[in-house]
């Protein structure tokens, strides 16, 4: 993993290497670089593992399905918000048969050859996720 940014710009980036777990990665860049609010502009590469879940029904809440996939996994898009320093990220993926796949990012997506991540800082922006109701679900809100 390696990472530098581009104060001017408020642009950090992200390069991961053959066996760097993504979830994992962004965590540790949020910690390392005290990024607590950005937008996950662009996520591109490859993995030899991926692990997600996706919505399980149209109950309230709905629950999750958790899915694991062997590569390789091509990275069409990955991208999401950190808001007060917690990464929500989704992706999709496309595995060898073209088949598209993706969900709510969980550790386990290995990367394979690489996986490069553009974010955008936001220090005029505090955000946080709140409970919405009862029920446990959590949305995006200004801190």
């Amino acid at each position: 993993m390696k990472s530098w940014e581009s104060r001017e710009a408020g642009l950090v980036f992200l390069s991961l290497h053959h066996g760097d777990d993504v979830l994992e990665c962004v965590k540790g860049l949020v910690h390392e670089m005290d990024l607590q609010n950005g937008v996950v502009m662009t996520g591109v590469g490859s993995l030899s593992a991926g692990h997600f879940h996706v919505i399980a029904s149209n109950n309230y809440p709905p629950g999750d399905t958790y899915i694991r996939l062997e590569g390789p996994l091509e990275i069409a898009q990955l991208g999401g918000i950190i808001a007060g320093g917690e990464p929500h990220l989704h992706l999709t993926l496309f595995d060898r048969d073209h088949k598209a796949w993706g969900g709510h990012v969980e550790p386990g997506c290995q990367v394979l050859t690489l996986c490069e991540l553009s974010i955008r800082r936001l220090n005029d922006a505090p955000m946080t996720r709140r409970a919405l109701d009862d029920s446990g679900v959590k949305v995006l809100d200004t801190a």
